[in-house]
C-alpha cells in the first residue's frame, strides 16, 4: 500500500500523522515490524527518520516515471516493540 499527502498539502504535519496512526494500528492489529520504501532523496527519508525507522538499503534504477527517467528507492523498517 502507499501512503501519499498530495503536494499541495505538505509540511503541515499530516504525512507524520498518517504514519503514527498508521503504526499505532499496526499495533492494534498485534504487527511488530513496518518496512516501507520512498525515492532516494525525497523528503519523505527525513520524516521517516525523525520517526525511528531504520534505513536498510537501496536500489538504484527501481522504479520509472512518466518521462521513462530512472529512479532508485530506499528501504526502512521500525520495530514497534510492544
Amino acid at each position: 500500500m502507499k501512503l501519499l499527502v498530495h503536494s499541495a498539502m505538505r509540511r503541515r504535519g499530516i504525512g507524520r500523522m498518517l504514519m503514527l496512526h498508521l503504526e499505532k494500528e499496526a499495533r492494534s492489529l498485534g504487527r511488530n515490524v513496518l518496512t516501507l520504501d520512498t525515492q532516494i532523496g525525497e523528503p519523505s527519508e527525513l520524516l521517516y527518520a525523525s520517526l525511528g525507522y531504520t534505513r536498510v538499503g537501496e536500489i538504484p534504477r527501481y522504479v520509472r516515471d512518466a518521462t521513462g527517467a530512472y529512479y532508485g528507492t530506499v528501504f526502512y523498517y521500525k520495530h514497534l516493540g510492544k
